[in-house]
């Protein structure tokens, strides 16, 4: 009877340096968001939007931005939100 060997478990694919760096700063944003700390994620954000402003990757840093935007709208900073806004118009 031929040997069996156990299937290779299958890593998921290894993130490169690049995305991990981006996914730890996204989550940074998130954190300082909820906390209240505002202006710190909408640097960050616009940060990472900066550097991340083609391919699959910056949807989902351009759908936090126009979160914080939104939620920038929703407390009264307007000027704020319009620079959101407007940063994520320069892009497009």
């Amino acid at each position: 009877m031929p040997e069996t060997r156990p299937e290779p478990h299958h890593r998921a694919t290894t993130p490169k340096p690049g995305d991990m760096a981006r996914e730890g700063q996204l989550r940074i944003a998130r954190s300082l968001k909820s906390a209240g700390h505002m202006h710190e994620a909408i640097h960050l954000l616009n940060d990472l939007l900066d550097n991340h402003s083609q391919g699959p990757e910056a949807r989902e840093v351009i759908e936090e931005i126009e979160s914080i935007a939104q939620d920038c709208e929703r407390r009264g900073f307007i000027y704020a939100a319009l620079d959101l806004y407007r940063h994520l118009d320069r892009l497009q």
